[in-house]
């Protein structure tokens, strides 16, 4: 068994900690070029200073880009606070409006309810249910008498400017037309 120098030992391990260090930056300089030429640059060289010269310039492009995009959120947040703000607004005013058509309604209705008191009855209410058969309907015997401006055919010379015949008056009830159409009798 052949024993080591600790000093020997310690500089191998510290070189295999080098290059393994070296393997693993030169890995990460690779899938960074590789990331660099995604974002559609080409360079003619790959050696480590192109690479991280154009690493640096692709990271100060998305820093502007992303300074400006972060002016862009800032303006367009405020913008949509603004139309938020609107938007309640208008839900406020729509609001407000369908409660004043809804006020106008009812002011209307009052007001109806008041010209034509019979319009709010209801009908049920006030008329009896139908009869199952029919019920005649009493007629006055006489004449039906109504205001003289609402008599209709006034140039006819209706005798009683206050009455109408009703259906049931008999026209001939004096029996004078009988008599003159009757046959003379001979004696």
């Amino acid at each position: 068994m052949e024993v080591k120098d600790p000093l020997a030992v310690a500089r191998e391990v510290q070189r295999a900690d080098r290059e393994k260090l070296r393997d693993n930056l030169y890995e990460q300089f690779l899938e960074l070029l590789y990331y660099v030429i995604m974002c559609c640059y080409s360079w003619p060289k790959n050696d480590e200073a192109t690479v991280l010269t154009d690493v640096i310039q692709v990271l100060k492009d998305l820093t502007s880009k992303v300074d400006r995009l972060k002016v862009q959120c800032a303006t367009l947040s405020g913008e949509s606070c603004e139309l938020v703000q609107e938007k309640n607004e208008v839900r406020e005013e729509r609001a407000s409006l369908k409660a004043e058509i809804e006020n106008l309604y009812a002011q209307y209705r009052q007001k109806a309810r008041a010209m034509f008191p019979w319009a709010a009855v209801d009908p049920t209410v006030v008329m009896p249910p139908p009869y199952s058969h029919p019920v005649p309907v009493p007629v006055p015997p006489g004449p039906i008498h109504i205001h003289p401006s609402l008599q209709p055919f006034v140039f006819l010379g209706n005798q009683n400017p206050g009455a109408i015949a009703s259906p049931c008056f008999n026209i001939y009830s004096s029996g004078s037309h009988f008599q003159a159409n009757r046959i003379p009798e001979a004696s």
